[in-house]
């Protein structure tokens, strides 16, 4: 979006979104409708249902009161995913297939072996002990969302209005086990849910034809929580698969046990002092993970195939934010038309994201933060020309407590021993180590001037500062961390002030006719200060003498983004209009998140100093550029007399299409010495081994293009208008390259499959030597019993083995070095496949609205 915004809106950088909820109407009304990908078989479905109705009119006997309810329940399968996702099989566990005995210390076990059998992909049903293959949809990958609105307006005088609206949002779902799948305790999910109140009062004083006073007054109250992590074994098995992707009953977790929800001071205070409780399951070490045997379905001996552990972690989120604002528009005369008014947020925020068992890379805070602004602008009517001068302020608190060395808590010698139960030591502890935030404030000036060239040619300027709110999970990341037991890759939030956007644009409009406008516009965008991590030293108290390196955020990076827009709006009478975008833009920054210094340019070594690579000094392209832009629309509706009493009409009346395409060019990427280690792009991390080969985003991956559509057929049963509709997204099923490997810009890396497998085939190969069971070419002699195998995994692997062999092999039990070859590249393509770098192919939702 080109142009600046009005003062009255804070916290933007290039657009703004406004969110409407629908009044009832002056007569009752009411729709229900259903749109599934159901019918078209599990190739191009993944069980998507979506469920919508609503009523509204006014209430009986109530002058000037409305309302209007609506709720939305929508259920999804498995996601959606990339081109190619049908033809890949996935394994799930479907019963026991047998069970063998192992030596143990002190005598003898009995381990039960699951039956693994295909998920996903295309398969013989009789040839997969009963179950019918799902093609692109994953095991266990259901989504549901919920919504209810709820609207009570009032209006009254001459044009005033007051309003109650009511928020009720709920989202759960179920993660892919991935390579956990034999091991349930692992089975995770989440669920969101929010609830929200909303006060509107839009009150007229008066209105003339040179005067004008109205305020316009919301309060609001809401809560937002989450919770992710491992499911309550009761739940896991009960949610598997519900109908339609539709799950109505909560989530429950395991492995929280009394850790409390939200999160509260009390645990705070225990981690900052090293004691009590922290973690749910904190140093149960005798949880952790592991793979004792080739329990899975590629019979592999390593891969992360884990079958017993509890080594998972978990997320808890609460926000009660308490919003109110006001704003006055004030006609004073024909000349000037002043608004001004005023926001202020309160929020009280929770939030834990850790692992069960250890803390390494924790995030832990309780924080209420509040911000406000106030705004004020006056329009100035010249006759042809229009000027707008306005100022925004903002101010902004975290209200929370930083510690004075990032990464030093209690192994700071200020931090009291006694803190943890001593509530005078504590508060002498906080005052030594931390410092608290301190309150941030910014004044934003916008200019914006308009006036006609010509009658049907308009020119307008815009010049503002816009300012953003530092993001809190970045402020506060780690700030009650100790390096104690976690690490310098660790990331520490600081009390960092606003990012700042300096925008300039200017565009012409000109009308040809009143159906056929062109408006070009140009811009320009200068970013000063964005967040960003950088790594800078500190004296270490818990080392005096000592100097640490920490990542810490900061306001340091700064780009620009310019480039040129050129939109068409094209009308054929009521039949037929036409929308259609062209952007330019380029796109530079030093960094394009707060964490692209730490994952890029960190982890090289200048070959100069011996140390690692600086911060870029000068902007670079950023991970989000794309130079081409073009989006567009297209509608064609056939009017309901069209042709009455013809067939043709009678066929075609009240049909209408609605087309959306955008075509554009592919993001930049660092192309890295192809190492084999699997980096991937866009927005990639060079890690441990990558070394790049050129400038920083000097590769773009390949041009994107879509194309969407959606057909409407009205017509009328009885009382009910009937709307049918088909939804068809990539309608021509383009193969769009989303991600690739930055160590060969393709979709492929060959030596990286190498890297992936060549331990396992050393391990197999290894496993049978030592039983005996190796044959000439690399084959595996798996006909005999598995009782004579060696050591404790001896027998279980065996079994594995053969079934692996029956399952990508004839069954003849000698497992050739083909069939290991088809077995272990079948776990590459499952993870490293060519469909993980694809975007969705063709995806088809059907469906009908019935509106009374």
């Amino acid at each position: 979006t080109t142009g600046a915004l009005g003062v009255e809106f804070g916290d933007a950088q290039a657009g703004i979104i406004s969110y409407t909820t629908r009044s009832g109407g002056q007569k009752l009304e009411g729709s229900l409708s259903y749109a599934s990908d159901e019918p078209f078989g599990n190739a191009v479905s993944v069980g998507f249902n979506r469920f919508e109705g609503s009523v509204g009119g006014p209430v009986p006997g109530l002058r000037g009161l409305r309302f209007f309810a609506s709720s939305v329940v929508q259920g999804q399968v498995s996601g959606l995913r990339g081109f190619g996702w049908d033809q890949v099989p996935t394994y799930t566990m479907g019963g026991l297939d047998t069970t063998v005995t192992v030596n143990v210390t002190g005598g003898q076990q009995a381990v039960a072996i699951p039956r693994f059998v295909q998920y996903s992909g295309q398969c013989d049903a009789a040839q997969n002990a009963g179950f019918a293959c799902q093609g692109r949809r994953l095991p266990m990958n259901w989504a549901t969302s919920t919504k209810v609105d709820s609207k009570l307006s009032y209006s009254y005088g001459s044009g005033s209005s007051a309003s109650l609206t009511l928020h009720l949002n709920g989202d759960q779902g179920r993660n892919w086990p991935g390579t956990a799948i034999g091991d349930p305790a692992l089975y995770s999910g989440f669920h969101n849910w929010s609830r929200q109140i909303v006060g509107n009062l839009s009150h007229s004083f008066f209105k003339s034809a040179e005067r004008e006073l109205a305020l316009n007054v919301t309060a609001s109250w809401a809560l937002f929580r989450s919770v992710a992590g491992p499911l309550d074994p009761a739940d896991e098995i009960a949610t598997r698969s519900p109908a339609m992707g539709i799950e109505f009953s909560t989530l429950n977790f395991s492995g929280f046990g009394n850790f409390p929800f939200p999160i509260t001071d009390q645990i705070i205070r225990n981690i900052r002092s090293n004691a009590g409780l922290r973690t749910p399951l904190l140093n149960r070490t005798e949880l952790n993970n592991s793979q004792p045997y080739r329990m899975n379905p590629f019979g592999m001996l390593s891969g992360g195939w884990v079958t017993t552990g509890f080594n998972t972690g978990g997320t808890t989120y609460s926000e009660r934010p308490l919003y109110g604002r006001a704003n006055v528009d004030w006609q004073a005369n024909r000349f000037h038309r002043f608004n001004f008014g005023g926001e202020v947020q309160k929020s009280n925020i929770a939030y834990w994201n850790s692992s069960f068992i250890t803390q390494i890379f924790m995030d832990a805070y309780v924080v209420h933060p509040i911000r406000y602004a106030t705004w004020a602008n006056d329009r100035l009517d010249l006759g042809d020309v229009v000027l707008e001068l306005g100022a925004r302020y903002d101010y902004f608190d975290p209200k929370a407590l930083f510690a004075k060395t990032p990464g030093r808590i209690f192994t700071n010698p200020a931090w009291q021993t006694n803190a943890a139960t001593n509530d005078a030591a504590y508060q002498a502890s906080l005052a030594a180590v931390f410092e608290p935030s301190v309150g941030h404030h910014t004044l934003s000036p916008t200019i914006r001037v308009s006036f006609p060239i010509t009658e049907k040619t308009d020119f307008r300027l815009s010049y503002s500062h816009q300012v953003q709110t530092p993001n809190l999970t970045s402020v506060l990341s780690g700030t009650n961390n100790d390096l104690s037991f976690t690490n310098t890759n660790d990331q520490f939030g600081r009390d960092v002030g606003f990012s700042k956007t300096i925008q300039f644009e200017f565009g012409v409009r000109h009308a040809f006719h009143p159906d056929l406008v062109l408006d070009v516009a140009a811009f320009n965008k200068n970013k000063v200060s964005d967040q960003s991590y950088r790594i800078k030293p500190f004296d270490d108290p818990a080392n005096p003498g000592r100097v640490q390196n920490v990542n810490v955020l900061t306001t340091a990076d700064f780009g620009y983004a310019r480039g040129l827009e050129f939109t068409l709006d094209r009308r054929i009478g009521t039949w037929l209009s036409a929308h259609a975008v062209y952007t330019f833009e380029v796109s530079r920054n030093t960094g394009s998140d707060p964490f692209s210094y730490l994952r890029t340019s960190a982890r090289q070594i200048s070959q100069v100093t011996g140390d690692r690579q600086p911060p870029p000094e000068q902007p670079l392209p950023t991970d989000d550029e794309r130079n081409h832009n073009v989006v567009g629309s297209v509608s064609l509706t056939v009017p309901s007399d069209w042709q009455q009493n013809t067939t043709i009409g009678k066929v075609l009346h009240d049909v209408s299409a609605f087309i959306d395409f955008r075509v554009f060019s592919g993001l930049p990427y660092t192309r890295l010495r192809n190492a084999g280690a699997g980096n991937l792009a866009p927005r990639q991390g060079f890690g441990i081994v990558g070394t790049q080969v050129e400038p920083i985003n000097s590769s773009h991956m390949p041009w994107q293009k879509l194309v969407d559509m959606k057909v409407n057929k009205g017509f009328r049963v009885g009382r009910l208008d009937v709307t049918a509709f088909a939804d068809v997204r990539n309608v021509f099923n383009f193969k769009n390259v989303t991600t690739l490997f930055a160590e060969t810009g393709d979709v492929v890396n060959s030596l990286n499959r190498q890297n992936a497998l060549s331990p396992e085939f050393a391990n197999l190969a290894i496993e049978a030597n030592a039983n005996g069971k190796l044959l000439a070419g690399g084959s595996i002699d798996l006909r005999s019993g598995c009782n004579t195998w060696a050591a404790p995994a001896g027998p279980v692997n065996c079994v594995m083995l053969r079934r692996t062999e029956a399952r990508f092999g004839d069954g003849n039990g000698v497992y050739t070095l083909a069939e290991q070859t088809r077995a272990l590249n079948a776990f590459y393509d499952l993870f490293s496949g060519v469909q993980n770098f694809y975007g969705a192919p063709r995806h088809i939702r059907v469906g009908v609205e019935l509106n009374f």
